[in-house]
This record gives structure tokens, sequence and C-alpha cells, in this order.
């Protein structure tokens, strides 16, 4: 994991005389966390958009021109407001119109191109204090690897690789599904590119709920119509004044 902080676009793509390779290249098949999003230059933010669609950072230069694989897992973050105090009553130092500004310093395309995001609130005190742990590593990695055996039948390595004409028969949205996905559409809320990551995170979402159906541990696994909601909800949203930390989350090369 890189956790950096970058003030020019060749730093975080590549470039220079003789060319070197970004951050983003040097994460391939990695994973690249951008803490603070909103604090990066909105010109490097910007450039972000082509290798996340198509895994490939392109440099070209008078004198040449370099392709660098960059099929990444991108995670960033970023807080409700400047100060960053805003879920504490009263703490918040921000204007409204300040928090609407650091809001506006991401994009919508790019954005758009985060499968998941997820809204943090501050932990409970309790748990804070709490010495239970949490699920344990080598669940989640079973869950995970039980997912991408599911792709690997299909043809491909994960389910965000799966291409968009599959996605009617991997994924398909019977009428009951149609219902929460249709009135975002037709708002401008979520794009085709969103109905896509929405499908692919939703098709991971059901796999291991189906093998534990099959293990005999849980009801028989929700369909697509139970799930979309979910994974569209995730996809769509502004940060949260109420919320706290939002996380990020781009899944197009590795997602499960």
């Amino acid at each position: 994991m890189n956790r950096i902080r970058i003030g020019v676009s060749a730093a975080l793509l590549g470039g220079g005389h003789p060319f070197r390779a970004g951050e983003v290249c040097l994460a391939h098949r990695g994973v690249l966390f951008l803490d603070e999003l909103p604090e990066f230059r909105k010109n490097v933010l910007e450039v972000l958009r082509q290798p996340l669609e198509e895994g490939m950072v392109r440099v070209a230069r008078a004198h040449a021109k370099v392709d660098f694989p960059a099929r990444i897992l991108l995670v960033a973050a970023m807080n409700p407001c400047p100060c960053g105090e805003g879920t504490v009553p009263g703490a918040c130092r921000c204007s409204p119109t300040a928090r609407a500004r650091y809001a506006r310093r991401l994009s919508g395309p790019l954005v758009d191109r985060f499968d998941l995001r997820v809204d943090v609130g501050r932990p409970d005190v309790a748990d804070l204090l709490s010495t239970g742990g949490g699920e344990a590593s080598s669940s989640v990695v079973e869950r995970v690897a039980a997912v991408r055996r599911r792709s690997a039948e299909r043809g491909v390595p994960c389910n965000a690789r799966l291409p968009a004409w599959r996605l009617d028969d991997v994924a398909p949205l019977d009428r009951e599904a149609q219902r929460p996905v249709a009135r975002p559409l037709r708002a401008g809320r979520l794009t085709r590119r969103g109905l896509g990551g929405g499908l692919r995170v939703g098709r991971a979402t059901a796999a291991p709920a189906r093998r534990r159906a099959r293990r005999g541990t849980r009801a028989p696994a929700p369909p697509m119509s139970a799930i979309c909601p979910l994974a569209m909800a995730q996809k769509r949203g502004a940060p949260s004044i109420k919320t706290g930390l939002r996380i990020f989350i781009s899944g197009k090369w590795l997602l499960p």
C-alpha cells in the first residue's frame, strides 16, 4: 500500500527525462491509498480517470511515448469538511459554503469511477475500549477466494473485469430490481458506468451468500432485486456532514 501526497501529475502517473513510472504504475496489481483526497490538486486528481478506466497509463512527450501497466485497487478517503470535525456537534468551524466547495473538488466523472463509497462514522467508545477481536482475516480470505473461483468459472479473474455485454446474463435485473435503479437513472444521479459498477458489486456480494446457503447455514441467497438497491446506494450520494469519513474504492481491476 502506498500512502502518498502528490503535488504534480508526473509524480502520480510518471514522466520526466528519462521516463520514470509514477505512483499509479508502481502500485500495479496492488493497492494505492490516497488520504485526504480533496486536498490533492484538482488537475492531479483528474489524470486518474484514464488509468482507472483502462488499467494503463499512457504518457506522451515530444521525444517519446510510453505505456505503463496500472491495474490497481484505488482506495481514497476524505473528511466531511475541511476542518475534519463535522461529526462533533458544535465543533465544526466550516461554513456551508466551505463544505460545499470542499466536496466540489472531486469531479462527477472521477467519483463515478469509484465502485464503492462507504461512509464511516466515529467508532463507539465501548467498541474502542473493548478487548474482543473482530472477524478473523482468514474468514475474509476464504470468502474472497470463493468469489474469485466463481469469477474464474465465468472466464474472468474477478467480477470487476466482466464486460458490459455479459452483465445481462451474469447479473440480470428483474422488474423488482429495476425499480430502485430507474429513478436515479432518469434523474441523472446514476450513469451507465455507475450502473455497470453497481451490478458487478451486487454480483460479488451475492456469491458468498449463495455459498453459505449451499452449506445450509442461511436461508437461500437473496436475488439481485434484494442486492441491487444496496449496491446502488453505495454508488450514489455526496459526503454527509453527519456520517464522518467517506471511503472511496475503485475496484475496476481487482475487486472480487
